[in-house]
């Protein structure tokens, strides 16, 4: 189904506050300090996620993500909210961080874990005990680390996505500094891009 925005314009007043409502709590707690980022992460989550129900028309998280990934407005949106020096340097941070790997599977092969402050560092341990699930993924050149990866709309959602799955399953801790990172990143990130969409979404 084509991704249409104006949807959440004509969705009823319950659903529609639903998404502003979530998104709201999220926005304030914008600045919060890393340690403090989980809970508005799930905020902004909570109201993307029914964001993207309204404007996909799909039930399934996967498939409103691949809509939203493919959908040319989103990206045209996604790029000029980069233009915006301030938004480039917070999505520049999240990429620094890239890929995300999917805690799950890293858990079921019982590698040793590396402590390393260094991110580069823990990814190449990864690589080196071959883990497979990660992303963004270049399917050319799979072991791209950081800013190697193109900051791109694609690359940005899915990674926030798998951040998202990492953390609604269980797998991401508030007390592991590394973990606090990657959700503080991708919640930056998140916050002012869905800003970007939900504005345009009432154009």
């Amino acid at each position: 189904m084509p991704v249409t925005l104006t949807n959440i314009a004509h969705l009823h007043p319950t659903g529609r506050n639903l998404v502003l409502n979530w998104f709201e709590k999220a926005w304030l707690l914008k600045n919060c300090q890393d340690k403090d980022c989980f809970e508005p992460f799930i905020y902004c989550y909570i109201s993307f996620n029914s964001w993207a129900a309204c404007v996909t028309g799909e039930d399934k998280d996967w498939r409103m993500i691949r809509e939203i990934c493919n959908d040319d407005t989103c990206k045209s949106i996604y790029q000029k909210a980069i233009q915006d020096p301030f938004v480039l340097e917070i999505l520049s941070q999240f990429q620094s961080l890239w890929p995300i790997f999917k805690a799950q599977e890293i858990r079921r092969s019982q590698i040793p874990h590396l402590h390393s402050s260094i991110r580069e560092q823990v990814i190449r341990h990864y690589f080196k005990f071959e883990i497979q699930e990660y992303t963004p993924k270049d399917p050319q050149n799979p072991v791209l680390i950081g800013h190697e990866i193109p900051l791109i709309w694609e690359n940005t959602l899915k990674a926030i996505y798998q951040v998202r799955c990492n953390l609604f399953h269980g797998d991401k801790c508030m007390n592991s500094d590394d973990d606090q990172r990657i959700v503080s990143a991708a919640f930056r990130a998140f916050i002012h891009i869905f800003k970007s969409l939900i504005d345009n979404s009432y154009k």
